[in-house]
């Protein structure tokens, strides 16, 4: 009987006490237990009865060594504690939309700058537009007449013979003892039964052979006949 458990229930008025346990245990709490649950039924309960009372249960942990599973109650939720709430990003705030820039009060759109230090080329100073050339007065036609008659006594056909008959011309009719290539062009052109654009164009290359030849004579201010040649140009044109 040792090991066997035992279940007794008391009721006392409307008390009720349901006790398990090992037999042995029942022997020799149970007139305590009855004791108790009297005075209980009277009304007077002390408290150092109630406080002995519990404990009585606990032989029935020694002897199996289990305890009857109490339901598990609820896990109490902290007391003084909320539900963690999401913490955000500390130092962090939303990203604001951007607004539109304000205008500056008092300023004005910003002009395009030109560029520094630079200016329009200026016109080179002191130089003018070249102005047009005049055309050169337009020879008389007595000039022209006496210029044919010069060509026609000497005999001028081709470019040198038209050069030496205008310098001769010029020396012997004109009576100018140094004329320019300009004075010499200019009669040449009144020369107008011989005279032509090509011979014109090629006049430096004939001065050049007649100066190598003597016939002509070239300075600083412009060229001469020769004493021979001028005298025998006299002599024909006389």
């Amino acid at each position: 009987m040792a090991n066997t458990e035992s279940k007794i229930i008391l009721k006392v008025g409307s008390a009720t006490v349901e006790y398990e346990g090992p037999a042995r245990s029942i022997k020799t709490e149970l007139p305590g237990l009855i004791d108790a649950l009297t005075k209980l039924s009277k009304g007077k309960p002390k408290a150092a009865t109630r406080a002995k009372a519990a404990p009585k249960a606990k032989p029935v942990a020694k002897a199996t060594g289990r305890k009857p599973a109490a339901k598990a109650k609820p896990a109490a939720k902290p007391a003084g504690r909320k539900p963690a709430a999401k913490a955000k990003p500390a130092g962090r705030k939303p990203a604001a939309k951007a607004k539109p820039a304000v205008k500056t009060a008092g300023r004005k759109p910003a002009a395009k700058a030109k560029p520094a230090g630079r200016k329009p080329a200026a016109k080179p100073a002191g130089r003018k537009p070249a102005a047009k050339t005049k055309a050169a007065p337009a020879a008389s036609k007595a000039a022209i007449n006496a210029a044919n008659a010069t060509a026609k006594k000497l005999g001028a056909k081709s470019g040198p013979d038209l050069v030496m008959a205008a310098a001769a011309h010029l020396a012997v009719v004109d009576k100018k003892k140094i004329f320019s290539r300009k004075d010499l062009l200019g009669t040449m052109k009144n020369m107008t039964s011989v005279y032509t654009k090509t011979i014109g164009s090629n006049l430096s290359k004939y001065l050049t052979r007649l100066e190598k030849t003597g016939t002509f004579i070239a300075s600083k201010t412009g060229y001469a006949l020769s004493a021979a040649v001028h005298s025998d140009h006299k002599k024909k044109l006389g």
